[in-house]
């Protein structure tokens, strides 16, 4: 049987917490739970009270049936107008819950809005563009969601969608044509994390992007599994309104050596500090043409994986000023034998090989 607290020590402790200052404790409030934050804390004291109804809250469900969902967002005022971030990936609410969440006048305060892979239709997404409430969200993830062309159109159309800095719309299949609406839109130009993976754009919709100066605020551009091929690459190389870049994803695409020789000869890239490659085509030309470059001087993160590099390739990287700033290096599965006489000087992280033995993922690290 536990033993109650002492009554002198329980005096010391309200005595230690309460000389903290307001900001200190609403730091330590962000920490704690909502739930907690919400129903323990406000009913300390009335000093608590006040300061829980500033700190910024952070929910998360992996499931969430409707009428949780109803009080999470309307019916728990407290909670919901405390509300900064929001995450659902992956509860299924479809549009009959995303109309919930756009239709609460409590969601003003809403920064982050995850709603990755709930079946969202374009309805679904018509209520978040018609949502004033929403006006103040920075991040929305809608990946992999069953909207299509309209869908982007309702979004790209809508005011209150331009406080957006990060837009995720990956996996939706709106191809070139959604690029151009998102790229177009008088209110998206203020984004700075654009993730646009598997939607089949093409290079036709990496020329939307690269033409457009409302994305020359781009920082972080995901285009993984989009069918571009090295011309694509051009486009970005000679893009000046792609200057900003400081993390470039292109995974599972086709650019190949090519495509590689325009970003490292590309005076615009010299912001870059990732660049993830895995699985282009690349071999011992591209990673040579990586290792002349004399505008990637930035670049600390290199993924290379599932490529046709083999020891020549390797030695081209390992030989290069790229290892004077690389910290971490990916060249599993390639063509290359286990060579342990890579340059270490930076601490960088090496992944060489790669074996799948059933669903065990073994690799090596040096």
């Amino acid at each position: 049987m536990s033993q109650a607290v002492p009554s002198s020590l329980m005096i010391t402790l309200i005595e230690s917490v309460s000389v903290l200052s307001d900001d200190v404790l609403c730091l330590i409030f962000q920490f704690l739970e909502a739930k907690y934050c919400i129903g323990s804390c406000s009913l300390t004291c009335k000093k608590w009270h006040q300061l829980t109804k500033s700190v910024p809250l952070h929910v998360k469900y992996f499931r969430i049936n409707y009428s949780d969902l109803v009080r999470v967002v309307s019916t728990d005022q407290k909670l919901a107008l405390n509300l900064s971030s929001l995450d659902l990936n992956g509860a299924e609410i479809k549009d009959r819950g995303v109309k919930c969440i756009a239709e609460s006048e409590f969601m003003v305060n809403l920064k982050a809005l995850y709603l990755g892979s709930n079946k969202i239709g374009d309805e679904g997404v018509k209520y978040l563009a018609e949502s004033e409430y929403l006006k103040n969200l920075q991040t929305l993830d809608l990946y992999f969601n069953e909207f299509r062309l309209d869908g982007v159109k309702y979004l790209t159309q809508s005011p209150f969608m331009s406080n957006l800095r990060k837009l995720i719309l990956s996996a939706t299949f709106y191809g070139a044509e959604g690029v151009k609406c998102i790229v177009e839109s008088p209110y998206l130009t203020n984004l700075q994390i654009l993730d646009l993976d598997r939607n089949k754009i093409g290079n036709e919709g990496l020329e939307y992007i690269t033409s457009s100066q409302s994305m020359s605020n781009l920082r972080v551009l995901s285009l993984s599994d989009n069918t571009i091929r090295n011309l694509g690459l051009k486009y970005i190389a000679e893009s000046q309104y792609m200057s900003n870049l400081e993390e470039l994803t292109l995974k599972s695409n086709e650019i190949g050596d090519e495509g590689i020789k325009y970003i490292a000869e590309s005076q615009f890239m010299s912001k870059l500090g990732k660049l993830f490659l895995t699985t282009n085509f690349i071999g011992n030309a591209g990673a040579k043409y990586l290792s002349d470059s004399q505008y990637l001087s930035n670049l600390h993160t290199l993924d290379l994986s599932s490529n046709q590099l083999d020891d020549d390739g390797v030695n081209y990287i390992n030989e290069s000023n790229l290892m004077s700033h690389l910290t971490f290096l990916n060249l599993s599965n390639n063509n290359t034998s286990n060579n342990k006489n890579l340059a270490l000087d930076n601490s960088v992280i090496f992944v060489l090989c790669c074996v799948v033995l059933g669903k065990t993922l073994c690799s090596c690290w040096f």
